[in-house]
């Protein structure tokens, strides 16, 4: 910012040395040298600058750990047959049973850039490395595998003969139809995801102008650089931890200083864009293996990329909080800040790698849903080099269907859905989108740690955050 100054700046020999097998090898990614004031700005407005009076050049890095922990329960419908008697099977009820729970783990460098390029403009790059990205399906007690035996889960085959009776689960030894023996499984990906770019401008300043709050506009684009996360494939053989997509996030940010609390509201909305190329696991059924990666033959024309049609949905989020400053000396450069937040918004519908996308080889449509959370983190610069930085996580999201695909289009107004005629929709499962079959999320809870140490000896500064 403004009154911020740049006392000594040297760029260093990058030193990179990264291990996916040893997590303690992720630790310290570059060196660079970095003096700078303490930021009289909110973290959410705060914006890096350059020739800006007494100080000519700003440059932030850090290299980010994150601890990222995801808990939460799976339900599948089920007809209650045994309430009633002699009726068509779409007048029982509809339970939801809980059917196995699940765990994702992830530890995850990041590294960040932002280089101040002119009065309250700034340019940003991250670059994400997940050293490991675990997911694991913990199914229910015996009591509640019977849902999963009593509706097959099959693959989607729409090829010569037109449907397919061979049962996922039981393919992939996870559960016997002769016992009541149930298999856990793991899935472990690793390794580069995709890279994000973005500017920074702060259209308000109140250190320029104390009548106006900060006001910052922000733009991010998150380029699908990594390797492609695809689902479990039979073979074992597993992609990175890419999402494959274009993504553009836009946001909006306000903080003023009022004594020694620094309340501030922001507001983001991330827009999804799907390339042509996106994804390439072709559906996994049996009798349309190849040796290749071209398109099977034996499984006919109508033979889909499992995830060609794969559209998340935009998302959009209202960020409100406070930052409380209970001391300070801005002579010596020190200061403790705590930081409040709290966070509300929602995820509209689309197709998309879902916690049952492993379970069932290929993307499914998710059910819009809402999401709270909330962070409480503490800042610390005790000293003109050595600051800290902490922070706690937390997110729901609301409970909602994770497999509504739409059977297809009527086009003819006749009542029907007719594959020949290209009415069918080529993503619908009946054996997991019907009702009475579908897969729910019935419960979620997100935990992330992140954390900042920030020493700056003698002309040089590393950030771990």
């Amino acid at each position: 910012m403004k009154n911020a100054k740049v006392l000594q700046w040297k760029l260093a020999n990058i030193l990179s040395s990264i291990s996916f097998t040893s997590f303690s090898t992720l630790c310290f990614f570059l060196v660079v040298a970095l003096f700078f004031n303490p930021v009289l700005a909110a973290d959410v407005t705060d914006v890096a600058d350059a020739f800006d009076g007494a100080d000519p050049f700003d440059a932030n890095v850090n290299v980010s750990y994150i601890f990222d922990y995801n808990t939460g329960s799976i339900a599948r419908e089920n007809f209650d047959t045994k309430s009633q008697t002699d009726s068509p099977l779409s007048n029982f009820p509809v339970n939801d049973i809980d059917v196995f729970n699940f765990t994702r783990t992830i530890h995850k460098i990041q590294l960040k850039t932002e280089i101040g390029l002119y009065k309250d403009l700034s340019f940003f790059i991250k670059v994400p490395i997940e050293a490991q990205n675990s997911f694991t399906n913990d199914f229910k007690n015996q009591n509640n595998i019977y849902v999963l035996k009593q509706n097959p889960v099959k693959y989607n085959y729409l090829g010569p003969n037109k449907e397919k009776t061979a049962n996922i689960l039981r393919e992939r030894n996870l559960i016997d139809d002769d016992s009541t023996e149930n298999t856990n499984f793991t899935d472990v990906r690793k390794g580069i995801g995709d890279m994000s770019l973005g500017f920074k401008w702060g259209a308000f300043n109140y250190q320029r102008d104390e009548t106006k709050p900060n006001w910052t506009l922000g733009i991010e684009y998150t380029i699908p650089t990594g390797i492609k996360m695809e689902p479990y494939r039979n073979s074992g053989v597993l992609g990175g931890v890419g999402r494959g997509i274009h993504s553009f996030n836009f946001s909006s940010a306000f903080s003023k200083r009022i004594a020694f609390v620094e309340p501030y509201l922001k507001f983001d909305y991330t827009v999804n864009i799907v390339p042509n190329s996106a994804h390439g696991n072709w559906r996994t059924d049996p009798d349309c293996l190849s040796t290749n990666n071209n398109k099977p033959t034996k499984c006919g024309t109508v033979m889909e990329n499992v995830l060609s049609h794969i559209a998340p949905g935009q998302r959009g989020t209202l960020v409100a909080g406070a930052e409380f400053i209970p001391w300070e000396n801005l002579n010596k450069h020190q200061n403790i800040k705590i930081d409040l937040r709290f966070w509300g918004g929602f995820n509209s519908k689309g197709r998309e790698l879902s916690q049952v996308s492993d379970l069932l080889n290929e993307a499914t449509f998710v059910e819009q849903y809402s999401f709270l959370g909330g962070m409480i983190g503490f800042y610390g610069q005790v000293l003109k080099f050595v600051g800290f930085k902490t922070s706690l996580h937390f997110n729901r999201d609301s409970s909602h269907y994770l497999t509504i695909e739409k059977t297809g289009s009527d086009h003819n107004s006749n009542g029907k859905i007719e594959q020949d005629l290209g009415e069918k929709n080529n993503d619908y499962n009946e054996s997991y989108d019907q009702i009475g079959k579908r897969f729910k999320l019935s419960s979620d809870f997100t935990m992330a740690w992140m954390f900042t140490a920030v020493p700056q000896l003698s002309g040089m500064s590393c950030s771990l955050r």
